[in-house]
């Protein structure tokens, strides 16, 4: 009736099992499937050896899905209800991190105690060693609660540092100047710890209220840095305002300490420089000219910049995946280097290992990017990583460029016959060259670079299975180089042939529906530039309520810090001033 029909054919195992299977169900029907779900169903019209027919009322569509399930169906893998793609973060990034901010504790401690003890002297060695106490002290309590170490929780952690050295230093500037007025150390340090407790404490109150409001309203990242900012706040009350004062307290009852010296007090001019004769105020005018400067410069910079401003989390980007060569292992350090000119392609990058497996270690990484333009992020990292990188090479060979059968026809394309192998000058004949009789046989010479046959089929299958590839994306294709199949070669047979369309029988037809759509297949596969094992674009899945969170958390804090200067000094001006300063700020 001139309606398509689709072919099959089995092995002789097979076909023995189907010819007594349809033999004993002539008449009946038959469900064809696919991993338990049925793709057709035919009915047995007649006992069936090995060669059938499944013919119907079917579109384009349905001709080419049934071709496409029957052809996974001869694969020997079943495939299940896995995901299709399964990833494991890398430990290396953990680590990573975990290092980085090991780093940035141990750091930021030994800075802190070189600056305490050289200008505090003794005072400053005690407020050495409250301040490490502080950061056992929030550990122990992290662990407590079971809490789990985030990496905005280590910089909380950090930042923690920062505000016990800023306590330790308004009671020692306090102590300072009641010593300056002949004190005796005993009154001194009641004085410097009594007066120095309201600021203590009042800038110590507003972290509180802002911690709070970020773990109210943060992300899970930003509640760990939240939590981990109050545990340290109140446990910098405690080592700053008591822990030292019992101390020190000690040394002067028990061991007769009676001075306690500082770099003002051991040299004079420099206590000078401290008190500065300068009118502030008066000069209002300059700071208020840079001010405003600096407010439009900055307005100016952040609208010019624009959705660049924003870091992946609020906007929508590039991600890639890549895996280097198992002889060319990056650690991740050296990968960051790597990208690192590329700030204007892979704007706001983000860098993480991928892959847990020791095969995998420092070889799979993924690349995020606020850059949503693909080609510019590929490009980028093909210009920095293309030699490390396990990708499939651009290959060039003679008539490459070809496209028409005249071009090719006793060039790089042959019948398939007894004599084709001399026809085409071949050094070697191909081994499946009698099973293909009739159909096509294509050469690939000079091919840069070399490679082996099992490279080309796998390369010619891929493109093979593509949705949209007609013509000889339904035959069987073979490649030989006259070498093992692992073997690198330069020259390379491709043979396709069908029964039913051979050169002998139509020449022409040979020519534009067998030889030219393989020449064009083979061409395609090898020719296509380098691909990166994934490259997609994402959308910012938690953005507007990010930013939603972001912009409600300020206008809170900004509320409630304004609220609790007004009630702690009593005067609404104070706490407006404070704001206009944030605002500023």
């Amino acid at each position: 009736n001139g309606a398509p029909v689709v072919t099959f054919e089995f092995d002789a195992q097979g076909a023995k099992l189907f010819g007594a299977m349809t033999g004993a169900n002539v008449r009946r029907s038959m469900a064809i499937t696919l991993d338990d779900k049925v793709i057709n169903i035919a009915n047995i019209q007649t006992r069936i050896d090995g060669n059938g027919q499944l013919t119907g009322d079917y579109t384009r569509q349905e001709i080419k899905y049934l071709i496409g399930t029957l052809n996974a169906g001869s694969l020997p893998a079943r495939l299940d209800d896995e995901p299709i793609s399964e990833q494991t973060i890398s430990p290396t990034i953990g680590k990573d991190n975990l290092r980085r901010g090991f780093i940035a504790c141990v750091t930021g401690l030994i800075i802190m105690s070189i600056f305490l003890i050289s200008y505090y002297h003794l005072a400053g060695l005690v407020a050495a060693l409250a301040v490490l106490l502080n950061m056992v002290l929030i550990v122990g309590v992290l662990a407590a609660f079971k809490a789990t170490f985030t990496l905005p929780g280590i910089a909380a952690l950090v930042l923690s540092v920062g505000a016990a050295v800023d306590a330790n230093v308004l009671v020692f500037e306090r102590l300072r100047e009641e010593q300056q007025r002949g004190l005796g150390l005993r009154m001194a340090l009641h004085n410097a710890y009594d007066r120095a407790f309201t600021a203590i404490l009042d800038s110590n109150v507003i972290s509180i209220i802002t911690s709070v409001v970020l773990y109210w309203l943060g992300s899970e990242e930003v509640k760990g840095f939240g939590l981990t900012l109050l545990i340290g706040i109140v446990s910098t009350l405690f080592t700053a305002l008591f822990m030292t004062r019992t101390v020190l307290n000690l040394m002067v009852d028990r061991f007769n300490l009676r001075k306690l010296g500082s770099l003002p007090l051991s040299f004079p001019g420099w206590d000078r420089l401290l008190h500065p004769r300068i009118d502030w105020v008066g000069k209002a005018w300059i700071f208020v000219i840079v001010s405003c400067a600096i407010l439009v410069g900055g307005t100016i910079a952040f609208a010019t910049r624009g959705r660049n401003m924003y870091d992946i989390e609020f906007v929508s980007g590039t991600s890639v995946d890549i895996q280097l060569k198992k002889d060319k292992r990056l650690d991740i350090e050296e990968m960051r280097k790597r990208l690192e000119p590329e700030k204007q392609r892979l704007d706001a990058a983000q860098v993480v290992a991928i892959g847990a497996d020791a095969d995998s270690e420092n070889r799979m990484y993924r690349i995020q990017t606020a850059n949503t333009d693909r080609e510019q992020v590929k490009a980028a990292i093909m210009d920095h990583l293309q030699a490390e990188l396990d990708v499939q090479p651009k290959v060039e060979f003679d008539k490459s460029d070809a496209r028409t059968a005249d071009a090719l026809d006793g060039v790089v394309a042959f019948p398939v016959n007894a004599g084709a192998a001399k026809k085409a000058n071949l050094n070697f004949t191909p081994k499946r060259l009698q099973a293909n009789l009739g159909g096509a046989m294509l050469v690939l010479r000079n091919m840069s670079p070399p490679l082996s046959a099992r490279e080309i089929n796998e390369r010619i299958e891929q493109a093979n299975m593509a949705p949209d590839r007609e013509g000889a994306g339904v035959r069987q294709i073979e490649v030989e180089t006259g070498k093992d199949p692992g073997e690198k070669a330069t020259t390379a047979v491709v043979l396709v042939s069908d029964p039913n369309l051979t050169y002998e029988v139509a020449p022409d037809k040979w020519r534009s529906d067998m030889m030219l759509p393989t020449w064009n297949l083979a061409v395609d596969a090898l020719t296509k530039p380098p691909a990166l094992q994934s490259v997609r674009g994402f959308n910012p899945s938690v953005a507007g309520e990010m930013k939603t969170s972001a912009l409600l958390a300020l206008i809170l804090s900004i509320s409630l810090v304004m609220m609790y200067v007004w009630l702690r000094f009593g005067n609404a001006r104070f706490g407006t001033a404070t704001v206009v300063a944030m605002v500023h700020d």
